[in-house]
C-alpha cells in the first residue's frame, strides 16, 4: 500500500519588501562616513546592529545586543521617555526575536513600538506605524493566528495602498503575506491569485533579479507543490534559487529555504536521493546562522525524517522525526499546525512499523488531528490527510468511514485529479480488498491510477504500488497473466526507488512466486 499522507515542511516566505537589506545597505554607507563617529552611542549601536542583522551572514545574537545596547543608552539620554527613536529600536529587536523564533518575545517588542507610535503620530497615514503593524502580524502568521494575521495585513493594506500607491513594493510584499495566510488555510486559488498581484509589481519596479522578487517565485511554487503541479513547481523554486545564491549568497537564510524546497519537490517526484541531498545542504546552514533550537532546523529534521520514511529507514525516520517535535514543543505555541504535522508524522512511522504499533499510530494522529481541527478547520486538506491517517488504522466500515470522510473534503477542495484525493481512493480500495470485494477494490485503485499515472507519470514508485495493488486483485481472481504483466512492470521501478530489501521490492517479488507456484500446479 501507498505510504499514508504526511506533512513536509516548506518555507511559504513573508515579506518585509527587501527591507532588511536595504537597512544594511544604508548602514553600511553611514559607518563608512566621517559623521558616523560623532553620532550618539545609542545611534552608533544601532548603526551596528543593522549591520549585524542584515548582511548576508547575519548574527542574531551580536545583533540584538547592539539593539539592546542602543535601547540602554536611548533611554538614559531621554532619562527613560520614550521617543520614535525607542519605537525604532523595539521594531528592530522584535524583528531579530522573531528571526530567533521568540515570537512572544516579538511580538511585545512589536507592542512596545505600537503604544509610542500610537501617542506621536497620526494613525491613518503613518507608513512607520503600519509597518510594525504589518511586521507583527508576521508574528501572528508564524503563531497560526491566521485570523489576526489576516487582520493586521489587511489593515496594512489599506494603508499602503492609499499613501504609497497599489504599484508600491511595501503593497506589493502585502499582497505576498496574505497569500501566505491563504495557502497555510489550504485556500489555494486565492494564495496563487494574490502572489500573481504581488510578483507583477516585483518583476516591474525591482526588476527579476530581486529578493523580493525571488521570494514571491518561491510562494508560487509552494503554491504548485501543494496543488501537485510539480514540475512547475521545481522550475520556480530554481528560478529563486538562482537569485538568491546570487543576490544573497549561498549562507543566507533564504537561500537555505530554497534548498529544502526544492528537496520536498524531489521527494513528492519520487527521487528521494536527490530530496535527501538538498535538505542536508538546507540543515547545514541553518544549524549555522540560527540559534540551535529554531523553527526552520526543525523543519529540516521533519523533512530529511519524510525522505527515510520513505526509503523505508523507520527507525532513522523516528529519531529525526523526535528531534523536530522537541524543538516544535519548546518554540512554537501548544497548538500550532507545525507540532500537529510532527504528531502525525510520527503516527506514519508507526504505522509503518505494523499492525503490532497501530495503537501508538493511533494516538499520535488522534493528536495531531486535534490541533488540525482547532487551528486549521475541518475543510482543509491536512485535516482531511488526518482523517485518512486514522482510516489506515482500522479495518472494515470504521476505516470506510474515515476514508470517506477524508475523500469528501479532498475532492471539494483538491479536485478528483490530485495526488492526495487519489492517495484516499487507494485507500479505499485497500479496504474492499480486505473485505474480499474485489471488484470494489479494483474499481477504487483503477480511480487511483488513473491520477497517479497522469500526476507523477508511469515511473514512480508510487504510481508503481498501484500496479502492485491492481496485480494483486487480479491475482486473487486468478488473472495471472494480468497480475504477471503489472508486477512485472512495478519491478524496475521499485529497484530504482529503493534497496533490494526494502518491503515493496520483497511484496511484487512474493507476488511473482505465487504467480510462477500457480503455473505449475496448473
Amino acid at each position: 500500500m501507498l505510504v499514508p499522507l504526511g506533512a513536509a515542511i516548506g518555507f511559504f516566505i513573508k515579506l518585509r519588501h527587501d527591507k532588511k537589506m536595504k537597512e544594511w545597505e544604508l548602514a553600511q554607507e553611514e559607518a563608512k562616513k566621517p559623521q558616523f563617529l560623532s553620532l550618539t552611542p545609542a545611534r552608533k549601536a544601532f548603526k551596528l546592529g543593522q549591520l549585524e542583522y542584515a548582511g548576508r551572514s547575519p548574527d542574531y545574537e551580536k545583533a540584538k545586543a547592539l539593539f539592546e545596547e542602543a535601547l540602554a543608552e536611548q533611554k538614559g539620554l531621554t532619562l527613560g521617555h520614550d521617543t520614535l527613536e525607542t519605537a525604532a529600536i523595539y521594531n528592530a529587536l522584535g524583528m531579530v526575536a522573531d528571526d530567533m523564533a521568540k515570537y512572544d518575545e516579538a511580538i511585545d517588542w512589536f507592542k512596545n513600538a505600537l503604544v509610542i507610535y500610537d501617542e506621536n503620530r497620526p494613525k491613518e497615514s503613518n507608513a512607520d506605524l503600519v509597518t510594525i503593524n504589518n511586521n507583527l502580524a508576521l508574528v501572528y502568521d508564524r503563531q497560526a493566528r491566521y485570523a489576526d494575521a489576516l487582520w493586521g495585513y489587511e489593515k496594512a493594506l489599506t494603508v499602503f495602498e492609499k499613501v504609497l500607491g497599489k504599484k508600491h513594493p511595501s503593497t506589493a510584499a502585502t499582497y505576498n503575506n496574505i497569500a501566505v495566510v491563504y495557502k497555510e488555510q489550504g485556500r489555494y486559488g486565492e494564495a496563487l491569485q494574490w502572489c500573481q498581484r504581488a510578483l507583477a509589481i516585483f518583476e516591474k519596479v525591482l526588476g527579476k533579479k530581486s529578493p523580493s522578487t525571488a521570494t514571491t517565485y518561491n510562494n508560487i511554487a509552494m503554491v504548485y507543490l501543494a496543488l501537485g503541479r510539480y514540475e512547475e513547481s521545481l522550475q520556480l523554486h530554481e528560478k529563486a534559487l538562482a537569485v538568491r545564491e546570487k543576490t544573497l549568497g549561498t549562507q543566507h537564510r533564504d537561500t537555505a529555504d530554497s534548498y529544502n524546497n526544492i528537496g520536498m519537490v524531489y521527494l513528492a517526484l519520487g527521487k528521494r536521493e536527490d530530496a535527501l541531498q538538498w535538505h542536508q545542504k538546507a540543515l547545514v546552514i541553518r544549524e549555522k546562522i540560527l540559534p540551535i533550537e529554531h523553527s526552520d532546523t526543525a523543519s529540516s529534521y521533519n523533512n530529511i525524517a519524510m525522505v527515510y520514511l520513505a526509503q523505508g529507514k523507520c527507525e532513522k525516520a523516528l529519531q529525526w522525526h523526535q528531534k523536530a517535535l522537541a524543538i516544535r514543543e519548546k518554540v512554537l505555541p501548544t497548538e500550532h499546525p507545525d507540532t500537529a504535522s510532527s504528531y502525525n508524522n510520527i503516527g506514519m512511522v508507526y504505522l509503518a512499523l505494523g499492525k503490532d504499533k497501530h495503537e501508538e499510530a493511533l494516538q499520535w494522529f488522534k493528536k495531531a488531528l486535534t490541533i488540525r481541527e482547532k487551528v486549521l478547520g475541518a475543510e482543509h486538506p491536512d485535516t482531511a490527510s488526518s482523517y485518512n491517517n486514522i482510516g489506515m488504522v482500522y479495518d472494515g466500515e470504521e476505516a470506510l468511514k474515515w476514508h470517506e470522510k477524508a475523500l469528501a473534503i479532498q475532492e471539494r477542495v483538491l479536485g478528483t485529479q490530485h495526488r492526495e484525493t487519489a492517495t484516499t481512493y487507494n485507500s479505499i480500495a485497500a479496504v474492499y480488498y480486505a473485505q474480499g470485494k474485489r471488484k470494489d477494490a479494483l474499481q477504487w485503485y483503477q480511480k487511483a491510477l488513473a491520477v497517479f499515472e497522469k500526476v507523477l507519470g508511469t515511473e514512480h514508485s508510487d504510481t508503481a504500488t498501484i500496479y502492485n495493488n491492481i496485480a494483486a486483485v487480479y491475482l486473487a481472481q486468478g488473472k495471472l497473466d494480468a497480475a504477471e504483466d503489472l508486477l512485472q512492470k512495478a519491478l524496475p521501478i521499485f529497484l530504482n526507488a529503493f534497496d533490494e530489501n526494502h518491503p515493496e521490492v520483497e511484496d511484487v517479488k512474493k507476488g511473482l512466486a505465487l504467480i510462477a507456484a500457480a503455473r505449475a500446479g496448473q
